[in-house]
């Protein structure tokens, strides 16, 4: 598909777009927020706050992304209301639970977790309380979503990255070091989830009226594959993404943990940009399809061209001047950053390609697959640091990360376009 077809589309059109781009104005306001603070930051922080910073988020992103049971990423698909509504409360019920069994494991290792080095080891006992946070969170976004709610998602995200980046920037001020930039996350998660609540989205009665464990049990029947087979698949997938900063800590030092999770913080931002923003509408749009026994290639290929054309200019920019731009826009001791940035660029922008339309994996039953395509990127990324430790070289284990990455993502992009083809034959023999 040529560009000029591509803007002059139906696609750029429809109310699916819309969505899109009221997404994307909220996340894009959001990253601005965060990037415009980050030179602050950055002059406040030495790296191993950021180091500090990293591995408590990771821990949190870890167990946060299994809270709920990923029950829900199945709170879009039902067509009835009512099933919906009980599949969000499942998806809070397991949060609660989960979260509680991690206070307790917390408390009973508090005096062993003390003693480790991590920067950040006083605050281990709020880990549960972040992961209570982060698992409300998404059981609302993908409310949101089922609702078409997107403007007040985007405004959540906004709020969360404004009173993060304004937290984090007063207590830096105040000398606090990695407890500074912890509470700024901390509270940045709390007035995201107040935000919401005072909205009227989060009510009682969306939580309490006409509540039926019966249906609850029926709603976790029917999407049992979810917390059965897409759990350990994400547990999986966000230790391979979140948990490589702890053996970035091993092999290296905190430091360099601290340069690549800012790099990879930096890389990320147009990921969560465009990609966070397109996954949520493109998961409702193609659901919607599937119950309507439409064809869903064409939404596919017309979402490959989109993200190419968008992605591909600001990715180059990065690969080609990122330790240029790091030095001059976050200090010279932040210049070792965009050296990494550069390495992981090309790989990251084909994982921002695959990541915003993962969800088909969902929508069209392909999840033990997806599960092993996992597996192998986890093996990929561990030889890669086994790499990088054998040649006591940071630079060649992301260099390796990068090259292995970016052949597993094409091998994605290819599969992806494959299921979307297998599901249109199915559609059209019925």
């Amino acid at each position: 598909m040529n560009l000029r077809r591509f803007l002059n589309s139906r696609f750029l059109k429809t109310a699916f777009f819309k969505n899109v781009l009221t997404l994307m104005l909220g996340t894009g306001l959001a990253q601005l927020i965060t990037l415009c603070v980050s030179p602050v930051l950055t002059r406040l922080y030495i790296p191993e706050d950021f180091g500090g910073l990293s591995l408590f988020t990771a821990l949190v992103a870890i167990f946060g992304v299994v809270a709920n049971g990923r029950m829900e990423l199945a709170i879009p698909l039902p067509s009835d209301f009512t099933a919906s509504k009980n599949i969000f409360r499942l998806a809070l019920i397991i949060t609660l639970g989960f979260s509680a069994a991690l206070c307790l494991l917390m408390f009973l290792t508090y005096g062993t977790l003390i003693n480790t080095p991590y920067a950040f080891s006083k605050w281990f006992l709020l880990i549960p309380l972040s992961v209570v946070f982060f698992g409300i969170q998404n059981a609302i976004n993908y409310w949101l979503t089922r609702n078409t709610k997107f403007k007040l998602q985007s405004q959540s995200k906004i709020i969360l990255s404004l009173v993060s980046a304004l937290t984090s920037v007063g207590l830096g001020f105040a000398g606090m070091g990695t407890s500074g930039l912890l509470l700024g996350f901390l509270f940045g998660q709390f007035t995201c989830l107040l935000w919401i609540a005072v909205s009227g989205e989060f009510s009682r009665a969306l939580l309490f009226k006409d509540f039926s464990w019966n249906e609850i049990k029926t709603q976790a029947k029917e999407y049992r594959s979810f917390y059965k087979i897409n759990t350990p698949h994400a547990l999986i997938d966000a230790i391979q993404e979140n948990g490589i900063v702890y053996l970035i800590a091993v092999f290296f030092t905190k430091s360099v943990t601290g340069l690549y999770s800012f790099a990879f913080k930096i890389l990320k931002a147009p990921l969560s940009l465009l990609g966070g923003a397109f996954f949520q509408a493109f998961y409702n749009k193609i659901a919607e399809a599937k119950h309507q026994q439409k064809e869903i290639s064409s939404y596919l290929r017309a979402a490959y061209g989109y993200f190419f054309i968008i992605g591909f200019p600001v990715f180059i920019v990065l690969f080609l001047y990122a330790p240029e731009l790091f030095g001059f826009v976050f200090g010279a001791s932040w210049r070792e950053s965009g050296h990494m940035a550069q390495i992981l660029a090309p790989w990251l922008f084909l994982n921002f390609i695959v990541s915003s339309v993962s969800s088909i994996t969902l929508v069209c039953e392909k999840q033990k697959e997806a599960f092993i395509i996992t597996g192998i990127d986890v093996l990929l990324r561990l030889m890669a640091l086994a790499m990088g430790c054998f040649y006591e070289s940071y630079r060649v284990a992301f260099l390796w990360m990068s090259i292995n990455g970016s052949l597993l993502m094409l091998f994605t992009l290819w599969w992806y376009d494959r299921i979307a083809r297998l599901n249109n034959k199915d559609i059209n023999a019925s």
